[in-house]
């Protein structure tokens, strides 16, 4: 008896253990809480929880979303933003600084410190009313302005609504629009380089655009209608671009544009039904190349008033009270159209041609360069030509 009990105590062997007095295999399976097999109990105290309930090899990213948001505007007429006047929020800003206008009417602004960009909500929702003073000016830096509506009543030595002196810029999405009596012009630039697009300059009895003393501009997809004085003028410029413009329904006294100074040119627009007391709808006084422009029905004055040096070529000058071309010396007259040139719905302001009437559609320079945007020959007038997409 006392053998057996002594053989009933003897220790098992590696990987097992006593059960019910015989020797049986440990348990190979773990759980993540505790040992099927052991006499000891394994806790879990990780008490991490993984929220991520993605199942690909993909790296996950952050899509959390700031509480902080940006302001829409810098500048807010009923005070939602940091400044309630424009001429504060440019006085702060550093050079380059973008200045955004919520919708409103604000007072006049002087720029002179530091390149700025001023943008708009919308020239339908956002004026600078000059008042007597001009409604924007830029003197010795570089400013842009796109998304307003600008207007002033200013004296008579002082543009209305913008003024650009010894600086460049650019004038986008800008509407110039019911300035009053008593201004020299209701934009100008002077000593300066700008670029002027998709502008409306409309029921103004101030004039429209003047650039000179040097300096370059350029013109494109700008209509100049139901205004009062010379819409164009440019004197002593040493650049002018002038294209796909529409100028209609004006009246002046004088010469409704008046080109003075060499490397102009004049190409792709329509002058159509301005009033003009014995003057010229296009009077040239420099070097000027003259291309795919359609000049018609002009009430009391001519078409085209050339000099010596000049080139007239591919447009359409038609039903002038003056005469279509009034030239003298050696001007340069090439192959131009005297033909009604069929406008869609000239009475409605639709100035495209019409299709399969017109004798302007694909008449303009046959130059490749020339070329409307679908690769055909140059279609005379506004819409055709490299530039008439800009419609």
């Amino acid at each position: 008896m006392v053998l057996l009990a002594l053989a009933c105590t003897v220790p098992c062997g590696t990987g097992t253990h006593l059960s019910a007095g015989t020797c049986v295999a440990d348990a190979t399976t773990d759980s993540a809480t505790s040992d099927t097999g052991d006499t000891d109990t394994d806790s879990d105290t990780d008490t991490d929880t993984d929220t991520d309930t993605d199942t690909d090899t993909d790296t996950d990213t952050d899509t959390d979303t700031d509480s902080g948001t940006s302001p829409a505007c810098d500048v807010a007429a009923d005070g939602s933003a940091a400044y309630t006047d424009i001429q504060a929020a440019v006085d702060d800003a550093s050079e380059g600084d973008t200045i955004r206008v919520c919708a409103g009417t604000y007072s006049w602004v002087d720029i002179e410190r530091h390149a700025v960009t001023l943008l708009g909500a919308g020239a339908d929702v956002t004026t600078i009313d000059g008042g007597v003073h001009t409604a924007v000016t830029a003197n010795g830096v570089p400013v842009s302005l796109d998304g307003f509506t600008l207007l002033g009543s200013g004296s008579v030595s002082t543009p209305a609504a913008l003024s650009f002196a010894s600086s460049s810029g650019t004038v986008t999405n800008v509407r110039f629009v019911g300035s009053t009596t008593g201004q020299f012009y209701t934009a100008w630039q002077t000593n300066s380089s700008v670029e002027w697009d998709d502008d409306l300059f409309e029921d103004n009895v101030t004039g429209g655009l003047c650039g000179g003393f040097g300096g370059s501009m350029i013109v494109r997809n700008t209509v100049f209608h139901n205004d009062d004085g010379v819409m164009i003028c440019t004197n002593g410029l040493d650049d002018f671009e002038f294209a796909n413009n529409l100028i209609y329904g004006n009246r002046s006294t004088t010469a409704l544009t008046y080109i003075d100074g060499a490397g102009s040119w004049v190409y792709n627009n329509v002058l159509y039904g301005n009033t003009i007391t014995s003057s010229p709808a296009l009077y040239f006084n420099a070097d000027v190349l003259v291309e795919n422009n359609i000049v018609a029905n002009t009430s009391g004055g001519s078409g085209v008033f050339i000099s010596e040096g000049y080139q007239v070529n591919y447009n359409d000058i038609y039903g002038n009270d003056g005469g279509n071309i009034v030239y003298y010396g050696t001007a340069t007259v090439g192959s131009n159209l005297t033909s009604d040139p069929r406008f869609t719905d000239a009475a409605s302001s639709d100035f495209t041609l019409k299709a399969g009437f017109s004798p302007c559609i694909d008449a303009g320079d046959p130059l490749a360069g020339y070329n409307d945007v679908d690769g055909t020959r140059n279609d005379v007038g506004a819409f055709g030509g490299p530039g008439g997409s800009g419609w």
